[in-house]
């Protein structure tokens, strides 16, 4: 690796004309040379840079001096090499979604950015579940907010890794994984059951977030589906599943909305996998607002339950 100064030194020496300009940075936009440069060399030895860098806005900096400072927010960061492609992007019950493409690699313990945490709280469980099955420790700090979601996140993945052999130490906002990748997390899933459901409707279940609405639906529609698919279940439109992705996979859901809630435990019912319930505790919503719209996506549910029963597909 050679300095400013010194590759300077070897452009002036060599046999192409370079003289020494110095414009503003607000007029290199859209300059090029006046003839094509070839390096004789490959370096580096690929499509990608090791060297980190920063892409601002340049009419952000304005008016900025060691005296006058200015914090800049992170809104992206992508790792040296990597390019991301996101494809089919629309909006599905009122957020972006798409298809990710990413290259795999060796995974490495992290020390998650704060910075990212508010726009990935929903991913939040996912993220520590990976993180043991990565060699090392892996921190997670300022999360304080998952405790105080429906459940606590942050005890519920605790118990659930400690269950399976994986030690962690919380506090009432951060969560160090020691991830060890020996331990296989099919070892949390229950061998009797292909899927476990949740209910807010049974001894030690409870829901704070439930409206009289809501709760009469819910009541009316899984009795229906109790009736027809002889489901055995109390609480149909409670969407927290644990199960087989195998299994899931070959059940090729269709759903694309809210109808997904029974389109699920009755094509699990169809398939004869072995399902059971289990008792779950849903706290009230601290932040944003329900994308369900109880007439709409109701109707939307009603249609699916006949679909289903008519076709059993």
């Amino acid at each position: 690796m050679i300095n400013y100064n010194k590759s300077q030194e070897i452009l002036i020496k060599s046999k192409i004309n370079i003289k020494n300009e110095i414009i503003l940075a607000k007029e290199s936009l859209n300059r090029i040379s006046a003839r094509n440069i070839y390096s004789p060399t490959n370096y580096p030895a690929g499509n990608n840079t090791a060297f980190d860098g920063y892409a601002v806005n340049f009419k952000e900096t304005k008016g900025l001096s060691s005296k006058n400072v200015k914090k800049f927010k992170i809104l992206k960061t992508i790792a040296a090499g990597d390019n991301p492609k996101i494809k089919n992007v629309k909006k599905k019950f009122g957020e972006l979604v798409g298809d990710i493409f990413v290259r795999s690699s060796k995974l490495k313990p992290i020390k998650f950015p704060s910075y990212e945490f508010s726009s990935t709280l929903d991913e939040m469980p996912i993220l520590f579940i990976l993180a043991s099955q990565i060699k090392g420790v892996s921190t997670f700090s300022n999360i304080q907010a998952l405790r105080e979601k429906e459940s606590d996140r942050i005890e519920n993945i605790e118990n659930g890794l400690n269950k399976i052999g994986i030690k962690t130490k919380s506090t009432k906002n951060s969560l160090k994984i020691f991830g060890d990748p020996s331990v296989k997390m099919k070892k949390a899933l229950d061998k009797k059951n292909d899927f476990v459901f949740n209910t807010r409707y049974e001894k030690n279940a409870g829901s704070d977030d439930d409206t009289i609405l809501t709760y009469v639906g819910n009541q009316v529609f899984t009795f229906i589906c109790n009736v027809l698919f002889q489901l055995n279940i109390s609480d149909v439109l409670f969407t927290y599943v644990m199960g087989s992705a195998k299994v899931f996979r070959s059940l090729k859901i269709k759903s694309k909305d809210f109808s997904f809630c029974v389109e699920l435990p009755v094509k699990v019912k169809f398939k004869n996998c072995k399902m059971t319930c289990l008792p779950s505790y849903e706290r009230s919503r601290i932040a944003g607002e329900k994308k369900v719209n109880e007439f709409k996506d109701g109707f939307l549910i009603l249609i699916s339950i006949i679909r289903l029963f008519i076709f059993k597909k």
